[in-house]
């Protein structure tokens, strides 16, 4: 599945922090957006790592920052 909008990318990454249990303001998942604006894979996987690692703490811009 190919997403091009990234109005629809960015709903992407918000369900999959839901998903997740986690949860992430708009500029952290707008700057996920922007890092990986090709493979849906790769932005999933990198949700998945940052809500890992948030260990249950709001995911803010600076957090996705520090790694992307």
């Amino acid at each position: 599945c190919e997403i091009k909008k990234d109005a629809d990318r960015a709903q992407f990454v918000a369900a999959e922090f839901t998903r997740l249990g986690a949860k992430a303001d708009r500029a952290a998942v707008g700057c996920l957006v922007e890092a990986f604006a090709g493979d849906l894979a790769e932005l999933a996987a990198a949700c998945d790592q940052i809500a890992s690692d948030a260990l249950g703490n709001p995911i803010t811009k600076e957090f996705v920052d520090t790694y992307y």
